[in-house]
């Protein structure tokens, strides 16, 4: 009995730490988002049209800014619209935070080499 006990605490200390690691992703994310946008010439108003428009379904300025806000969890940023994102505003970064790190390293590793070349030519 003691042994099914210790399992089940052990379980929920590490679902407990997956939760964890996911509300650091995602708190992440939405710093990243709202960096993003910071960074851009283009009003929130702007964004939302453009994005608006290419997912086509209406991102509404309200949205955008639940979608950066750490305080509000239900409004989660969906994946189809990362891309989009990032064609608007001009800026992958937010692309970057989203691959797995491996990726991220080849496509690092990618762009190293292609600078190497290109000061080569």
């Amino acid at each position: 009995m003691a042994t099914i006990e210790m399992t089940f605490d052990l379980d929920r200390r590490f679902e407990r730490s997956e939760a964890s690691d996911a509300q650091k992703a995602e708190a992440f994310l939405r710093r990243s988002i709202a960096k993003a946008i910071r960074k851009s010439s283009k009003s929130r108003d702007q964004i939302c049209g453009e994005l608006s428009k290419l997912v086509g379904v209406r991102v509404s300025r309200h949205m955008l800014n639940a979608y950066t806000s750490e305080s509000n969890r239900s409004a989660r940023f969906p994946a189809s619209f990362v891309v989009p994102l990032c064609q608007i505003l001009g800026d992958d970064e937010l692309q970057r935070c989203v691959i797995e790190s491996h990726l991220r390293e080849l496509l690092e590793f990618g762009e190293r080499a292609a600078a190497i070349l290109k000061r080569h030519l």
